[in-house]
């Protein structure tokens, strides 16, 4: 599993994905850049110098395990991924884990989009600032 570093991060948008299944392949099918791959032994492998923070991926992960990061300014960081229950308003704070630290943090929802009328799953994006 391939971490976007900080750099590639303040790029643009890229995909982290966090998954334990050797048995879906999802993710890769729909990436349209070969961003994601499987490896032999069924691992999933995101390769974030390709990624170009589209969300195809993000909106059809079954398990929802595919964030995408981008840095905005001044340590602060947009994170876009799909949610499953009762979707959040504008506004609201949402707890999230970062990659780059181990403690959940606390993220305000800056964009939802849910996948149909009257839908619990969506697309999520919110902003954090990252702490020092």
């Amino acid at each position: 599993m391939a971490l976007p570093s900080l750099d590639r991060i303040k790029m643009g948008r890229a995909a982290f994905i966090d998954c334990r299944r050797s048995d879906c392949g999802i993710c890769a099918s729909v990436c349209g850049f070969s961003a994601i791959s499987i490896s032999e032994n069924g691992c999933v492998d995101a390769h974030p110098d390709i990624c170009v923070g589209c969300g195809g991926c993000v909106s059809k992960c079954p398990d929802g395990v595919i964030r995408l990061f981008k840095y905005r300014a001044d340590d602060e960081f947009e994170v876009t991924f799909a949610h499953d229950g009762e979707l959040p308003d504008i506004g609201d704070t949402v707890c999230i884990k970062p990659i780059y630290k181990n403690e959940s943090i606390q993220a305000s929802v800056t964009q939802v989009i849910p996948r149909g009328a009257g839908s619990l799953f969506g697309i999520i994006r919110a902003v954090y600032k990252q702490k020092q």
